[in-house]
């Protein structure tokens, strides 16, 4: 009963003395252990435990990092339960002792090939089990997500999503990716245009799809989870994420984060940043690792880079991170550094070349100077629905969508939902531009904990999400209870002692995730930007790092049986695969640029006259009314439009263009995009069908791309509908 105080009370209690007792007795462990074994490893925890303290002092004393920005400071990440997290550890204890028990009663060694066989099905048993929940998970609306719409109970993607949505959907059309909007994410409108060629555009079939490449995501955890500390921590990683993945879908409408329901980026960054972590630690740990390797991390990251802009300043990191843990050995560093900038450069060159010469400029320099000319200059202050996640508007605004596409692209990447706060900081700590990224930096660094279990009741999100560390505009500025604060410091511990048993049993290597998490959130803090969806696409870090602090505990508390460190390995062929990985970074270079040209054009921009030509007068007169001569006095006025190209997003919704009816809506794909309104009084009786050619005649709206219609017609369905709330005479009236 969330609102009963003694019982809230109560709990409150019971999870501090239990939080309490669980930080006393790792604190307990960590101290008997350094005093038994003073080693580099100790040493490494410890100075890891005076940065964090450090960095938590800087920010209690300035609060730089707690007190909210003006702009684009947004909510915590996606919190865990803490049953959620006991139920994992449960499940691989008794895992652990049944695998033991297993061992004892046969005493023989598994052949190779049923090895191979089962780690084969634990892998699809974990890609499944990802891909079977998150797509059956209950999802709703939220500013990047509008339905269920009437008439036929579609959901359609809003705001950015939609933005990268229409690039997928004007490739299809031959209309090309940089189509209506010069995009900075090619790579992921292309993943988006090909699900919409061959699956149509059904939101949720097309979003099945996208998560089960999703889906990966797991997988992938359990694979690194398997480098670091066995395949039983790769378990739990992989289950960790899985639900984690579940919640942030289901509670969308509270929430705003990206999920892999969503037509977002994040999530897709995230799969590729994993990759590119598995490809450096095993290149790192490697003694002679093959040229292979640093051309795939290369062409991971390159991939990134054009699936979302962040990843580039994790490129430049991570080569930085490279050259300085090569310093002893840059004879042979540099030329893995070399093909891993090759790599990179394979990947973007291609689209960067074309963008360059069809345009006069390029989607990375571009996007860089627009995002930091805009995001440090905020001055107008945004109006917001009070509930979180739910858009005020349910259409694009029109006067964005007419204006010119940078400035339209430039603020793509920030929703309402993402709070401008006024000015209410007294003593202006955010005066500098420095001062405002250090604080979104550590704003990201703060934010992300929150995925992780910070109190015992309720032991539910619905209840943890009413809480201020989610409240929409931004408000928290860092307050806790005391049950939070000990579960903070518990959580932070064990964080520090994953890092430590990382750096303990592979150096640089064991780093490599945390660089990225670091060089991501460093991304967002450059562009003032942190918490929320910016979080998403490295949050698997701080997990990572956790559980992999839970598991040293449990091993050195003798609960968890030891997993060897995993040997160096030594490659003695330095160009084994070399060739076929040179190969495929070449095809997923150059195929950006080939992909988005081979598409034929279906819809040209044809004149009033000739889409005239094509409208079925006989069927029109017959079911409409309309004469050939009524006709022709409509096509006769100079502010009548008839336009054909393909159409999109149906809905029946009540507009402002419209006051007081509910209307049609479509968006119009010709080689310029139209938002087109159809007045409507009644529900339709009949779906809407999507994806089709339409012929559109009606008025356009003096400076926007909204067109006020009577009449459309479906191309290849045959059917035309038309307006029940005006006549044919009145409708440019």
């Amino acid at each position: 009963n969330l609102d009963d105080q003694v019982l809230n009370l109560a709990m409150s209690g019971i999870g501090l003395l239990f939080y309490g007792l669980a930080l006393i007795t790792l604190i307990f462990s960590i101290f008997i252990r350094i005093k038994s074994h003073k080693n580099q490893s100790d040493c490494f925890l410890v100075g890891t435990l005076l940065v964090i303290t450090a960095a938590w002092l800087f920010m209690i004393v300035t609060r730089i990092g707690l007190q909210p920005d003006l702009a684009y400071w947004n909510v915590a990440g996606v919190p865990m339960m803490w049953v959620s997290l006991a139920s994992i550890i449960v499940l691989i204890l008794l895992l652990d002792s049944f695998v033991s028990w297993i061992k004892t009663k046969t005493n023989r060694k598994l052949d190779d090939r049923l090895q191979v066989l089962l780690e084969v099905l634990l892998v699809l048993a974990i890609w499944l089990a990802a891909s079977f929940l998150w797509i059956k998970t209950p999802y709703s609306n939220s500013y990047f997500l509008l339905g269920p719409l009437l008439p036929d109970g579609h959901y359609w993607p809003a705001s950015d999503a939609r933005l990268m949505d229409l690039g997928g959907q004007y490739l299809i059309i031959g209309g090309k990716l940089e189509t209506p909007y010069f995009t900075e994410k090619p790579f992921y409108a292309l993943f988006l245009g090909i699900l919409h060629f061959l699956f149509g555009q059904s939101y949720q079939v097309v979003t099945n799809v996208q998560i089960l490449f999703l889906a990966f995501i797991p997988v992938l955890l359990y694979y690194l989870g398997k480098q670091l500390s066995g395949k039983l921590f790769g378990i739990a990683l992989s289950i960790f994420a899985i639900v984690k993945e579940a919640t942030a879908i289901l509670f969308t409408y509270k929430i705003s984060v990206s999920n892999s329901r969503l037509m977002m980026t994040e999530l897709p960054s995230a799969l590729l940043l994993i990759i590119v972590a598995i490809l450096v630690f095993k290149w790192l740990k490697e003694d002679e690792p093959t040229y292979a390797l640093p051309l795939l991390a290369g062409t991971t990251i390159g991939i990134a880079s054009y699936v979302r802009s962040n990843n580039l300043v994790v490129l430049f990191v991570l080569i930085i991170f490279l050259v300085l843990t090569g310093a002893k050995n840059l004879r042979n560093r540099l030329p893995q550094i070399g093909f891993f900038i090759l790599g990179v450069g394979l990947v973007i060159l291609p689209w960067t070349v074309y963008s360059r010469i069809t345009y006069g400029k390029d989607p990375i320099t571009w996007k860089v100077q627009e995002a930091l000319s805009t995001r440090f200059n905020v001055t107008e202050k945004e109006e917001f629905d009070e509930t979180p996640g739910i858009p005020n508007h349910p259409l694009p605004d029109p006067t964005l969508a007419s204006t010119n596409s940078d400035t339209f692209s430039t603020f793509s990447d920030s929703s309402t939902t993402e709070t401008k706060q006024e000015e209410t900081q007294p003593e202006k700590l955010y005066e500098s531009k420095v001062s405002k990224v250090i604080g979104h930096f550590l704003n990201n660094q703060v934010k992300a904990l929150f995925i992780l279990p910070f109190q015992l009741y309720p032991a539910r999100p619905t209840g943890i999400l009413e809480q201020q560390y989610w409240h929409e505009p931004v408000n928290w500025s860092g307050e806790m209870p005391a049950e939070h604060i000990v579960a903070f410091v518990l959580n932070l511990v064990l964080i520090s002692l994953g890092v430590s048993f990382a750096w303990k049993t592979f150096r640089w290597a064991g780093l490599v995730p945390l660089v990225i998490e670091m060089a991501y959130y460093l991304s967002n803090a450059l562009v003032r930007t942190s918490g929320s969806r910016y979080l998403v696409a490295v949050d698997w870090v701080v997990y990572l790092y956790f559980l992999l602090g839970i598991w040293t505990f449990l091993q050195s508390s003798r609960l968890l049986s030891s997993t060897m460190a995993t040997e160096r390995e030594c490659n003695k062929v330095p160009w084994k695969g070399f060739w076929i990985s040179l190969s495929l970074s070449l095809i997923i270079g150059l195929s950006l640029p080939a992909l988005n040209m081979i598409f034929p054009a279906l819809y040209t921009n044809e004149s009033k006259a000739e889409v005239a030509n094509q409208l079925p007068m006989e069927k029109i007169e017959l079911e409409v009314g309309i004469t050939p001569a009524a006709m022709q006095t409509f096509y006769d006025k100079p502010d009548t439009v008839f336009l054909y190209g393909r159409e999109i997003y149906p809905a029946f919704i009540q507009t402002d263009q419209v006051p007081g009816v509910q209307a049609l809506t479509f968006s119009l794909l010709t080689p310029k995009l139209y938002e087109i309104i159809i007045p409507y009084g009644i529900e339709p009786d009949e779906p809407l069908p999507a994806g089709e050619g339409m012929i559109v005649i009606g008025c356009r709206i003096p400076d926007t791309n909204q067109v006020l219609a009577y009449l459309g017609y479906f191309v290849n369905s045959d059917q035309l509908i038309w307006s029940t709330s005006t006549t044919f005479n009145d409708i440019c009236d």
